[in-house]
């Protein structure tokens, strides 16, 4: 029962995250000249004309980009080891239940990924090259990054067996790091609203959280020889 009450935690988080989306959508909405709405606006306002005080918006922009592949290496490697693991076993219920539940965090970012492109919630405040206004919430860089990043994390050191506190503790240093820093770049890029970057966290904690659940719960059982 205990188990179960874990999952109050990413409820409590898509809540909050769905909250979020509607306040975006309702309070202090103000009209833009790309024919568009922004929620929020006096907050994302200020933070924008802030951001664009700094300069510099493209080169912050690609190193956002260098973030974001870095990140794509987890679902690489452990797609590359799913695929190991399946031509050793040949069969797909011998495979460590611990990757399906990754494989299955990462197709769900997919999903979030393309509905938040169907499903539009609000636009870019810089115009594309194309002269076009790309969706932006939540920001698809930070919410990707992020839940790659971290679930990744959390499992390679579990599977990999890491106990050495130190190594651990300067894994996760890192990684968190990285985490914190693709969203301050993508503000700074000018790419993003402030609330697009919350959403992308709100979001990627609910995918998270999930995932640290479910992964715990498919660990294999060890045994005493």
């Amino acid at each position: 029962m205990k188990r179960y009450r874990l999952l109050l935690i990413p409820a409590a988080i898509l809540i909050l995250f769905i909250v979020f989306t509607v306040l975006v959508k309702t309070v202090d909405v103000q009209y833009l000249p790309n024919n568009t709405y922004i929620g929020f606006y006096t907050m994302n306002h200020d933070v924008k004309n802030w951001v664009e005080s700094f300069g510099s918006l493209d080169m912050m922009d690609k190193m956002s980009d260098v973030v974001l592949y870095l990140s794509f290496a987890f679902p690489l490697g452990y797609g590359i080891y799913f695929i190991i693991q399946l031509i050793k076993l040949k069969s797909f219920k011998l495979i460590d239940k611990r990757l399906y539940v990754l494989l299955g965090t990462y197709v769900a970012v997919v999903f979030f990924y393309f509905f938040f492109e169907i499903f539009k919630i609000n636009y870019a405040p810089i115009e594309s090259a194309n002269g076009s206004f790309k969706a932006s919430y939540p920001s698809s860089h930070v919410f990707i990054a992020v839940t790659f990043i971290l679930c990744g994390t959390l499992a390679s050191i579990d599977m990999l067996s890491i106990t050495k506190i130190l190594l651990r503790a300067a894994t996760l240093v890192i990684m968190v790091f990285l985490v914190l820093m693709i969203g301050v770049l993508r503000l700074l890029s000018g790419q993003h609203w402030l609330s697009d970057i919350i959403a992308s966290y709100l979001l990627a904690g609910f995918l998270i959280s999930l995932f640290s659940i479910i992964y715990i719960d498919n660990r294999p059982v060890k045994t005493d020889n």
